[in-house]
């Protein structure tokens, strides 16, 4: 049983899925990963905060579905329960998942679990930044949404 914790910060109030919804899928993806324990930070945006972010850590001046902040704690740094399970902050867009769904044909709920997924496997070190890590990534996603009865995202319609 993984012991997971999530801390969402929405006060905005934008859509989220229902939080046993969240923690399904995450600690889905955390047993694949091995991990009995984590604490995940989730804030949720709208499309110019989004963008603001994407904008001053990527470079990139457009909003974005998710960003994945991975966690690295300081030199010195006493550990702690906090500490050595805390995997990072994700950043994730409500607004452009929703655009993204509709474009894609795809549900609101199924493409918010891929998100997801794919936020957490970038806080545990996986990226997609050259095409063999992107297979890899995409495979684990795929087998992870298939699990959850979730069609392969990559696939177009």
């Amino acid at each position: 049983m993984t012991m997971l914790e999530i801390d969402i910060n929405n006060y905005r109030a934008l859509y989220l899925p229902a939080e046993d919804k969240l923690n399904t899928w995450a600690e889905h993806t955390l047993k694949f990963l091995n991990k009995a324990q984590a604490i995940i930070s989730i804030e949720v945006v709208n499309a110019d905060e989004m963008q603001h972010y994407n904008n001053n850590y990527r470079a990139k001046d457009k909003p974005t579905n998710i960003l994945s902040f991975p966690f690295e704690a300081p030199p010195g740094l006493p550990k702690d329960n906090e500490t050595e399970y805390f995997l990072g902050d994700l950043i994730i867009c409500p607004e452009v998942l929703q655009k993204e769904a509709t474009e894609q044909q795809k549900l609101l709920d199924a493409h918010w679990c891929h998100i997801l997924i794919h936020g957490i496997l970038h806080l545990v070190g996986y990226d997609h930044i050259d095409e063999e890590d992107a297979l890899e990534m995409e495979s684990i996603e795929i087998a992870l949404l298939a699990e959850l009865g979730i069609d392969n995202p990559y696939v177009e319609k």
